[in-house]
């Protein structure tokens, strides 16, 4: 048995997962990292307020990506031809960047209206941190392209010395400077890690691709495809994702309370290095393995077993220590979150089941089962955590995160046994 996990790590080590890996380690913890600094140095409910602007910025990016990213993924692993790579990476970027303009004017004339927060504090951060929506989409693009490529060793140590600069702008910048310090450093992070992507993608970027104007438009056809069912489906998941969380926002009036919950959310995030590197490392290989439904069945079964085994690890083990560390590192300012945390454990959990059927989707070029399984789970939650969250307050919120995940399995498990 030693042997032959001696093998499977020696396989991914060639394979460039532990590469990637670590590179999204350093990506989950600038935010995790600088959200932990930030909840160390700000008030609880101040916390919350932090996290209501991450999370209208999240979503707000996934709108501005247009959907484009997984054209990426999907279709340059399935070609070997430079030129038809290039394209893809061309046009994606380019209308991923008018898509960014458009969602930035719109969500900044609402924060200077007023509309997009009742909090003022809230709006008056909003537009300097919204650069971020500026840069966001499109250096996740070109992440995304050296992924498809295949090329996880380049780019993750590339996303070291981007994110390491980025790290250190975020903690040196909140230090002197707290709440207004921390914004800069995001956003200065996220510029250092734009030009220099575009640095090293000189030569795919800014290179005109000579293509077939027959082939031009079939390529353009399929990314439209692809990229519509993904917009779709990108936001109703991130609806779906912070409906209770936004629902929380609304009806939770203890802002105190808000903030504890906000800090058990933070931590249930920080967790997502796992699956969001799982996720990125599997992707280009059930598109490779497309067109063999037997293959491609039997290594998503392979994968969501092992991934299964190292989930309920990381559960049990979380569980343990995780709260005590808290309490020590924190000095007992998030002691309430704790119990919050716990049972959204469990809903990480029950998410982990089938984490890797999302990919599954993309790989299979069935982004509208993705997008029906959102949507479908979107308008069942809603009314629960809405209801929960009326007479429970913040552990009606809790529960209906549970749900969400029990509800979401069962509606995966349904549609993939339709392909």
């Amino acid at each position: 048995m030693l042997k032959t996990l001696s093998f499977e790590i020696k396989k991914l080590l060639e394979k460039g997962f532990f590469h990637l890996f670590f590179s999204n380690f350093l990506i989950q913890f600038m935010v995790f990292g600088s959200q932990m600094l930030v909840a160390g140095l700000l008030l609880p409910e101040d916390l919350g307020r932090i996290k209501v602007l991450q999370t209208i910025i999240d979503v707000a990016s996934i709108i501005a990506g247009g959907g484009l990213v997984v054209a990426v993924l999907k279709m340059v692993p399935e070609t070997t031809n430079k030129i038809k790579q290039k394209f893809v990476l061309q046009y994606s970027l380019k209308h991923a960047f008018l898509f960014s303009i458009g969602v930035f004017v719109l969500l900044n004339i609402l924060s200077f209206l007023g509309l997009l927060s009742s909090d003022s504090e809230i709006n008056s951060f909003f537009p300097a941190f919204s650069i971020v929506l500026l840069a966001s989409p499109i250096s996740l693009i070109m992440v995304r392209y050296f992924q498809a490529l295949d090329q996880f060793i380049k780019v993750s140590v590339i996303q070291f010395f981007t994110k390491t600069i980025s790290v250190s702008f975020i903690i040196g910048f909140t230090y002197f400077y707290l709440l207004k310090g921390y914004v800069l450093g995001v956003v200065l992070g996220f510029i250092v890690t734009l030009l220099y992507l575009l640095f090293v993608l000189k030569n795919d970027i800014f290179k005109s691709s000579i293509i077939d104007a027959d082939k031009k438009n079939r390529l353009v056809k399929q990314i439209k495809n692809l990229s519509k069912f993904n917009f779709f489906g990108q936001v109703s998941d991130q609806l779906r994702v912070y409906a209770g969380f936004f629902i929380a926002n609304y009806f939770i009036l203890d802002r105190e309370v808000f903030g504890q919950y906000s800090f058990a959310i933070i931590l249930i995030q920080g967790l997502g290095v796992i699956s969001s590197s799982v996720q990125q490392f599997v992707l280009p290989k059930f598109s490779k393995l497309s067109t063999n439904k037997i293959l491609f069945f039997k290594e998503l079964r392979n994968f969501e077993k092992k991934y299964f085994i190292i989930a309920l690890l990381i559960f049990f083990s979380a569980q343990l220590i995780i709260p005590y560390m808290v309490d020590i590192i924190f000095l007992g300012k998030y002691n309430e979150a704790m119990p919050y945390f716990r049972l959204l454990l469990l809903g990480w959990l029950i998410y982990s089941t089938f984490t890797l059927k999302g990919p599954a989707f993309i790989g299979l070029g069935r982004l509208d089962l993705s997008f029906k399984i959102s949507f479908y789970v979107l308008i069942t939650i809603i009314p629960f955590i809405i209801i929960l969250c009326y007479y429970f307050g913040i552990w009606g919120v809790v529960v209906g995160y549970v749900m969400q995940a029990i509800i979401s399995s069962l509606y995966t498990s349904n549609f993939i046994k339709k392909i």
